[in-house]
């Protein structure tokens, strides 16, 4: 069967296997390790998957953030975009007590563009104060 879906994240779990995939656009992928010697205890997968994303959270690999859309109040909500934590795919600079953190996801769906996806950037500047180093 089919799954609509308008562009945004969708999760399911193959209740056979336990198998857990992500779904974002029409692009699909598996959300957790399909290892072989993880066969006995696949049913688990999906309770793993929020114990890896609830870790990433509280270790600060992900973190919580305000949005704020131009015409509609504040929302708080869990970025993805790497952190200091994920050296290889986050830059930091600090010149002059200005701080620049970049980095960069690749997020899968042809509704972005014909290559198959598109590349998102976060970059986030503060100013130093003498306490915050």
């Amino acid at each position: 069967k089919d799954i609509y879906n308008d562009g945004g994240k969708v999760f399911f779990m193959n209740t056979v296997t336990g198998q857990v995939f992500v779904q974002v656009g029409d692009i699909c992928r598996p959300a957790t390790p399909s290892k072989a010697e993880d066969a006995k205890n696949c049913r688990d997968s999906l309770l793993r998957w929020f114990e890896e994303h609830a870790n990433r959270l509280a270790i600060g690999y992900y973190y919580v953030q305000e949005y704020r859309p131009s015409q509609y109040p504040s929302i708080r909500m869990i970025s993805q975009f790497p952190t200091e934590l994920d050296p290889v795919h986050c830059s930091r600079a600090v010149t002059n007590g200005v701080e620049v953190v970049a980095s960069s996801l690749f997020v899968p769906g042809k509704q972005f563009s014909l290559a198959g996806g598109i590349f998102m950037y976060s970059i986030r500047i503060r100013l130093l104060t003498s306490e915050s180093g």
